[in-house]
């Protein structure tokens, strides 16, 4: 659903699309600045260059943009739970609601067309076991009122099948920028889901990212600036939050400690949403 909101957003702002055309890797001018990407597949005649006077990596966790510049870490993490999630239709719910005991959390979060996203998380020694055993849907269901999600779920339609999520690589952030490149999104920034907040921290890359493009030339010192800046807001807001969901994503809390967590996810939060409401509107 969001990828076809954000399609329509970038065609309404003058962006020419390219689907199934897929970097293969980027190019470089003669001072070694990224000038443009290469497109297309591995035969012969079939690659061409789109240039840019700056390339925007936005290609997730295993981007090539971050591979190709060698976008080293600012900081990684060395924890990550496994999910379990699904949707559901016509689950009794006021809204966003979380749910913590020892060893496992669980959550509901409202989507588009009236449908309930459900996770259930813990770590990977915990649910792989289990996964070999048996299907998703098994062991939602079997986790499902320990984790605090009771009967409700029974009075729920389940419209497709659980997926599960594997203990991810661990949170990381990665340098983002330099000569002629940018990281936004997964590229850059990676935190284990459990703090739910992957798409807005996205999200609010993109726009501090698009202030910093809109507010520098091209080919200018204060195009590096800006850049710059960029990242420096960037990691002062994603630093506490990614410390905080660490601790939690190693599920080594007690039902004391993950009050005074969540309370501090809920601070770097707040913080965020100040830094963003204090942007002047871009151009």
């Amino acid at each position: 659903m969001i990828d076809a909101l954000l399609v329509d957003a970038a065609e309404r702002a003058g962006a020419v699309l390219e689907f199934g055309a897929p970097v293969a890797g980027l190019h470089r001018d003669d001072t070694g600045s990224v000038d443009g990407v290469v497109v297309g597949g591995r035969r012969a005649g079939t690659r061409w260059i789109a240039r840019a006077p700056l390339v925007i990596g936005a290609d997730g966790r295993d981007s090539v943009i971050a591979r190709e510049v060698g976008a080293s870490p600012v900081s990684t993490g060395r924890r990550a739970g496994s999910v379990l999630y699904g949707y559901w239709a016509n689950l009794p719910t006021d809204g966003y609601e979380w749910w913590y005991r020892p060893g496992i959390a669980a959550g509901t979060i409202p989507t588009n067309a009236g449908l309930t996203c459900v996770f259930i998380a813990a770590p990977p020694a915990r649910l792989d076991p289990q996964m070999q055993a048996h299907t998703a849907s098994s062991v939602f269901d079997r986790l499902s009122g320990l984790a605090g999600l009771g009967s409700r779920m029974e009075a729920a339609d389940r419209v497709e099948s659980v997926r599960y999520v594997r203990g991810l690589p661990a949170g990381y952030l990665r340098t983002a920028h330099g000569a002629g490149w940018a990281l936004v999104g997964d590229a850059g920034h990676w935190m284990d889901p459990i703090s739910a907040h992957g798409m807005t921290a996205a999200l609010r890359d993109a726009d501090l990212l698009a202030h910093a493009v809109l507010s520098s030339p091209p080919g200018d010192a204060r195009r590096h600036r800006a850049l710059a800046n960029y990242q420096s807001v960037r990691d002062r807001l994603s630093l506490p939050m990614m410390a905080v969901t660490e601790e939690i994503a190693s599920y080594t809390w007690d039902l004391t400690r993950i009050r005074v967590l969540l309370r501090s996810l809920s601070s770097a939060m707040t913080d965020e949403v100040e830094a963003l409401a204090a942007l002047e509107p871009a151009a």
